[in-house]
């Protein structure tokens, strides 16, 4: 799983046996988790299409397709559990 862990986390290209190898990992999994590696899949491509059009990070502009499928006060809470929105700091 490890395996199918990394090639969602940031856009690449795949080739064919890198294809073949993520296949054999996501027919193991539960239909429930099957989906959501295919959807992450799915965004990963977008991303990739998006900055290759824009001339940006792929990494990037997948990270920021992940934040906007998020609920305004699920990213506040991220936020605030990474520190980047503390009280002390306010003006």
């Amino acid at each position: 799983m490890s395996h199918t862990r990394s090639l969602l986390s940031e856009p690449c290209v795949l080739d064919s046996d890198e294809m073949e190898s993520l296949d054999e990992e996501l027919s193991r999994l539960s239909p429930e988790h099957r989906a959501q590696a295919e959807a992450l899949l799915a965004l990963r491509a977008q991303a990739a299409a998006l900055a290759a059009e824009l001339a940006l990070d792929a990494g990037d502009v997948f990270h920021q397709l992940q934040q906007l499928a998020r609920s305004p006060a699920e990213r506040l809470r991220i936020g605030l559990a990474h520190g980047r929105l503390r009280a002390d700091r306010a003006h």
